[in-house]
């Protein structure tokens, strides 16, 4: 036989049941042992299969977790001995629930073993024992005469009486509850054992303590024995034999190890063909059983929540890998990389924001997409990812009022002209034009601040050109837009630019689809949008999530926590998946699990989840009908990396359909000599004095300064964006804007000329 070292790597929370591990064990010998150097607790079994035992004794116990142990079985010099525990006064033998070493490690004892053995008795000395045991109990005397002598009146008398003396002997007390324990193991068909216990000759204080637990009834030493060498002396040696029913107490999990909480949940019939997980039994034990749900379930809506490092990423792309392979058109709009290997092994596009360099127009509408419900939607979205706090509505109506003007003549408008038409309808509704320049109010200019972010993505070479990728076509193939460079305020909008895209595009789709799934949508750190209760675009999705379902479009939110999105959007996305949650959230992500189960008792599992699994609330579908699940607990699915690296698939699509990649180039600025002046002229002379007061030159996009450098001579070269459209300024030390030109970069330089018009000096392009 194999002599194996298991380490007990969790237990259960609420205990485990002695007579399951027993029954499980039932029929080889094994070891307890509890090892002070680690504070750990091993069992050490002695067997030709130790590992389908240990599998079998996980499965009996849900929660119990066994692995094989880093260091090798127990060997070297111990004291052994056989031992008794009784209590005298209660008249039975002590049995303890939690067992009766459970302060073996709170000793200050820091090196050295101690164990148990159990060794499964022989049919033969069980039937020697017993009758042993029943002769000894025969032969004692169970009656007791005493006399009484008295004298009355003079007479002497005498009196006898006799009583039972069975509850008076100690011995017939013993040797009848080990009769009784053999015959009701026997009865129960359980095991019988013979017990020794095991210490380091070296640490006396680990005698001291056994000899503090039980009764040793007799010892001695052995050297270089190991658990087989043990087993070996005691199979050959007569000891006292004892059904395992009266021997849990010795079965004590003690020491560092996991806690398991414990579970007990329903079971439900799994129909469909996108699988979610293999289902866990009692929350705890893998049962290898699928779950599968039907593909249109997810157009009810799916929340999948956890902390980082849970699961749910590997999760969501291995429910996202089904779908993709069931043909249905996905897009994942990440916050992360992570997706972008995922892209690449599925086939889809992959486009990284603000790394790429591949031009997008978030501002085109959609062919075939209403272009009034494009622009209203699209002036909600920002207004609401802008940050503008108490100003958003008003920042929404300058939007609405520049939109309605710039969308009225074309569906593709250049970047630079919504900003400008924008700047255009803030100064009209919030400030005005003076000889200086322009003085807004105080809410003008918290409006224009509001929309710094959004200047600051559309400087971006690739966000500025009127042409570029079309989000139809990505949709068409399925696509992954990989936010992960954007700042965490640039990423709400670039999520609602994108989301607006994809709305727009849907909003022709039937609403014949609630049995089908026709699309699928992905957001990750889905809060950066969808958090705030009051948030126009939170109370729009609202009502899309009805829309959803009817039109077969699946939607998949990611978060960090389960009350980070909405409550409201929270309650109408159907499907849950929990993963490990905070503390502050765990109270309060346990309401949205469909179960019965004891609040406090889901809260401690909701929080003490190991990576990998998760609790699940669901529905499923039988036909037209759906019913809601009984809550489960699952292991989550990873999805495997097939690394595969075809990048291309962008670059391709931007080739095939000749839309160029915006190109930096080096442009040369070369200035003529200044125009003669007459400073008799008083008009020659303001003209002197607009040229006397030019400080520097200054080079702006949409508003942004791109560059400023002094203005001391007549030539200068800059990095520019060709075909790009900037503002030159000629400025004062104040940053007053004396003359301006606007410039158009080609890469072949430019000269430009003071001129004067009717006799006003300015500039002009030669």
């Amino acid at each position: 036989m194999v002599n194996a070292r298991f380490s007990v790597d969790s237990v259960p929370d609420n205990g485990i049941d002695a007579s399951l591990f027993f029954d499980a064990v039932k029929g080889i010998p094994f070891a307890m042992v509890f090892d002070f150097n680690e504070t750990k607790t091993y069992i050490e079994l002695l067997s030709d299969e130790p590992d389908l035992y240990v599998k079998g004794i996980c499965y009996r116990i849900p929660g119990l977790e066994l692995s094989k142990a880093a260091t090798g079985p127990s060997k070297g010099n111990f004291r052994i001995g056989s031992f008794l525990k009784v209590n005298l006064d209660s008249r039975e033998v002590l049995k303890t629930s939690h067992g009766i070493f459970e302060d073996c490690f709170n000793l200050g004892i820091e090196k050295g073993t101690f164990g148990i053995l159990f060794l499964p008795a022989k049919d033969q000395e069980i039937e020697y024992s017993s009758k042993e045991i029943e002769n000894s109990l025969t032969s004692i005397e169970t009656k007791e005469t005493s006399s009484i002598n008295s004298r009355i009146a003079g007479y002497n008398s005498s009196y006898s009486t006799q009583h039972d003396v069975f509850y008076n002997s100690d011995d017939k007390i013993v040797l009848g509850y080990i009769l009784n324990s053999i015959n009701k193991a026997l009865l129960k068909g359980s095991a019988v054992y013979k017990t020794l216990f095991f210490t380091d000759v070296e640490n006396p204080y680990i005698n001291n303590y056994l000899h503090s637990k039980f009764l040793i009834l007799e010892s001695g030493l052995v050297y270089n024995y190991g658990i087989s060498d043990i087993a070996e002396y005691l199979s050959k040696s007569k000891q006292i034999i004892l059904g395992s029913n009266e021997l849990g107490y010795l079965l004590d999990f003690e020491g560092i190890h996991r806690v398991n909480h414990i579970i007990e949940t329903g079971n439900f019939p799994s129909k469909g063909d996108i699988g979610i997980g293999t289902i866990m039994k009692h929350a705890v034990l893998d049962s290898n059983r699928g779950l599968y749900l039907d593909r249109s379930i997810l157009n009810l809506g799916v929340l999948i929540s956890g902390l980082p490092g849970t699961g749910k990423t590997h999760e969501s792309m291995a429910i996202v890998e089904q779908v993709i392979k069931l043909g249905i058109p996905t897009v994942v709009i990440s916050s992360t990389k992570e997706w972008d290997n995922f892209a690449y092994d599925n086939n889809l596009y992959c486009v990284r924001l603000l790394n790429d360099k591949s031009p997008i127009n978030f501002f085109s509408c959609p062919d075939k997409s209403n272009r009034d419900k494009f622009w209203r939607d699209l002036a909600m979205l920002l207004a609401s990812a802008s940050d503008a706090g108490p100003y958003r509505r008003p920042l929404e109506k300058c939007l609405i009022d520049a939109f309605r003007r710039i969308y009225k003549s074309t569906g593709s408008p250049s970047p630079a002209d919504v900003i400008e038409e924008t700047i255009k309808s803030i100064i009209d509704m919030h400030g005005k034009r003076t000889n200086t320049g322009v003085k807004y109010t105080k809410h003008g200019e918290n409006i224009k601040a509001a929309l710094e972010n959004l200047i600051d993505l559309l400087s971006n070479a690739e966000y500025s050109s009127e042409f570029g990728i079309k989000f139809e076509d990505m949709l068409g193939k399925g696509a992954v837009f990989d936010a992960s460079e954007a700042g965490s305020n640039m990423k709400k909008l670039v999520y609602s630019l994108i989301l607006n895209q994809f709305y727009s595009i849907i909003s022709s789709t039937d609403e014949s689809g609630d049995n089908s799934l026709r699309m699928l949508l992905v957001v990750e750190e889905a809060e950066l949008v969808f958090k705030d209760d009051d948030s126009p675009a939170v109370e729009d999705m609202r009502t899309r999530i009805q829309d959803f379902r009817k039109k077969g479009i699946g939607l998949i939110f990611i978060t960090h926590g389960a009350l980070e999105i909405d409550s409201d959007l929270r309650r109408l996305l159907q499907i849950k998946l929990y993963f490990r949650q905070s503390s502050d959230m765990a109270i309060y992500a346990v309401k949205d699990l469909l179960s019965d189960i004891d609040n406090d008792r889901l809260v401690s599992k909701i929080k003490h989840m190991p990576s990998g699994v998760f609790g699940l609330s669901s529905i499923s579908k039988d036909g037209y009908h759906r019913y809601p699940m009984d809550l489960l607990f699952l292991k989550s699915l990873f999805y495997n990396y097939a690394g595969k690296r075809d990048r291309d698939l962008i670059k391709g699509y931007l080739k095939s359909n000749s839309i160029p990649i915006p190109e930096e180039i080096y442009e040369n600025l070369v200035f003529s000599g200044y125009p003669e002046l007459n400073t008799a002229d008083s008009q020659s002379e303001k003209n002197y004095k607009i040229l006397q007061r030019i400080s520097k030159l200054v080079l702006k996009y949409m508003g942004n300064k791109v560059y400023e450098v002094p203005f001391d001579k007549l030539e200068y070269g800059f990095n520019l964006i060709k075909d790009r459209v900037y503002d030159l300024e000629l400025s004062t030390e104040n940053d007053v804007c004396l003359l301006h030109l606007a410039i158009k970069p080609s890469g072949i330089g430019m000269k430009i000329g003071f001129t004067l018009r009717h006799g006003k000096l300015g500039i002009v392009e030669n």
